[in-house]
């Protein structure tokens, strides 16, 4: 791709982003001068902006939306049977960080083996997806408060910012199209 292309490309993401966050502060209630009257929700805009960002990375687009925003779906799954094992670890008696450290290790390699192998030809076949929601559950579970849902709203972000961020590509493309047909009209 040419240069241009890309130089549209970071203009369209900074123009997305900045109207994403303008319309998350409305929603929100920003407010840097009293934060205690803002929405508690509000620092969870960075869930949204994982999502965007894997799907700049991974080039997604409409056709693929549904296998990110499904492989995202499963990501908590997976951190429930992390914290699962780790129980059962726990009790049996193994020390703490064995196994905490025995359960990355399974979980995730059971993840990445699932999705990744098993799953490749499915609707479910994008790790990183995958592993994007797998992270928000560690950041935002809570199992002393298991009333505390931040890791379900992070989630929910994640996968709006992953829909919102599909539009970022077919924008940059339409501008650099224009914008070389008028070019060379012009020659």
């Amino acid at each position: 791709m040419p240069r241009k292309f890309f130089m549209i490309l970071a203009a369209t993401i900074t123009l997305a982003l900045t109207a994403f966050c303008v319309v998350w502060a409305l929603i929100f209630n920003f407010n840097p001068i009293d934060p205690s009257r803002m929405n508690p929700l509000f620092n969870l805009l960075w869930t949204a902006f994982a999502g965007l960002g894997l799907v700049v990375a991974a080039q997604g687009t409409f056709k693929t939306l549904p296998n990110m925003l499904l492989s995202a779906a499963c990501g908590p799954v997976y951190g429930v049977a992390f914290f699962g094992l780790l129980g059962f670890f726990l009790g049996m008696g193994i020390p703490t960080i064995v196994a905490f450290g025995l359960c990355a290790l399974i979980v995730t390699y059971l993840l990445a083996l699932v999705h990744v192998v098993f799953l490749k030809d499915t609707v479910f076949n994008m790790v990183a997806f995958t592993l994007g929601t797998y992270g928000i559950w560690f950041a935002l579970k809570d199992n002393a408060n298991p009333a505390n849902m931040n890791w379900f709203y992070g989630a929910f972000f994640f996968l709006i910012g992953t829909a919102y961020g599909t539009i970022i590509g077919p924008i940059a493309v339409f501008i650099f199209k224009k914008t070389s047909t008028q070019e060379a009209v012009q020659s």
